[in-house]
């Protein structure tokens, strides 16, 4: 059977996911990609750039100009598919959906609305709970007092539970506080929690103001 091409430019390029990402594109039984990247610090050394057959330096995502230059690289690159990897980038994106089309590109990316639904945890859980979709037993505060209690109703000091911040990604903010129960390993805690397997870590030095209280 005989691949289609596909010209995919991937923002973000420089990020840590990003390897896995495009390798997992490679096998694909329907099609045969050329992979463009732009990144805000496009060094030559970070790990994607060998898989990469174009590179290419733009603005921040959520910076003026950004899309601009996004247009100007996806006619360049003769674009089929544009793809954010990351949150600033992909609300850049989501905006700009008709600017990029009128270029010739598609962009793989929800609505502003789904997107800041999604960057919502409190929110995001509501909307899959009126899925009937099953979520982690969870508590929401905006106290340290109140995170204290949310901790506990989640069966801490028992459990381990999970704090972090009601909006935010990559992990930035996020504290385990470990209970009596067996502790979590760093391959299920994942890699951005920075922790070790019994560390305790204050959530109030997160900077943030209100928190998501989870079991593990």
């Amino acid at each position: 059977m005989s691949r289609q091409d596909v010209i995919l430019l991937v923002t973000c390029a420089g990020g840590d996911l990003m390897p896995a990402e495009l390798l997992a594109l490679a096998p694909s039984e329907w099609f045969r990609y050329r992979l463009v990247g732009v990144d805000a610090f496009p060094l030559f050394s970070f790990p994607a750039r060998s898989l990469l057959d174009a590179l290419h330096p733009v603005p921040r995502g959520g910076a003026p100009g950004f899309l601009e230059a996004l247009c100007r690289i996806v006619e360049w690159e003769r674009v089929d598919v544009v793809l954010p990897g990351s949150d600033e980038e992909a609300f850049t994106v989501a905006r700009g959906r008709e600017a990029l089309r009128a270029h010739g590109a598609a962009a793989i990316v929800g609505s502003p609305e789904c997107l800041a639904r999604i960057q919502a945890k409190a929110a995001t859980y509501r909307a899959l709970e009126e899925a009937d979709v099953r979520v982690p037993e969870h508590a929401l505060a905006d106290t340290a007092e109140k995170l204290a209690e949310a901790a506990r109703r989640c069966g801490h000091p028992e459990r381990t539970v999970v704090v972090k911040p009601r909006t935010g990604r990559g992990g930035r903010g996020v504290a385990f506080l470990c209970g009596a129960d067996p502790p979590l390993r760093r391959s299920e805690a994942g890699p951005a929690s920075g922790a070790s397997s019994r560390e305790r870590r204050s959530p109030t030095r997160s900077g943030s103001r209100c928190w998501m209280a989870r079991c593990c």
